[in-house]
């Protein structure tokens, strides 16, 4: 396991190195990536949002007025794809 956080620490010092490189160079998009990578591996951005989204909700979580909305959209949406399938 120290060999990780060591890889780590390597990984880290490069890339704030490739952002003072960078600056340097007036390549301010690759600067801006390394330190969002860096900004990244340290826990600043909350990069589980998205995917939060993501994650499926029972049926117990929902309230009636949610299900039948749900289930109007869904037959509205059948609608629609029958109707393109037919013509």
């Amino acid at each position: 396991m120290a060999k990780k956080s060591a890889s780590s620490a390597s990984i880290l010092k490069d890339l704030e190195e490739i952002y003072f490189m960078c600056l340097e160079k007036r390549n301010f998009s690759v600067a801006l990536k390394a330190k969002e990578l860096v900004g990244r591996a340290q826990g600043l951005f909350d990069v589980k949002k998205s995917e939060d989204k993501k994650t499926k909700m029972t049926l117990e979580e929902l309230s009636d007025d949610d299900i039948t909305h749900l289930i109007k959209e869904l037959e509205a949406k059948l609608k629609l794809d029958l109707q393109e399938n037919t013509e």
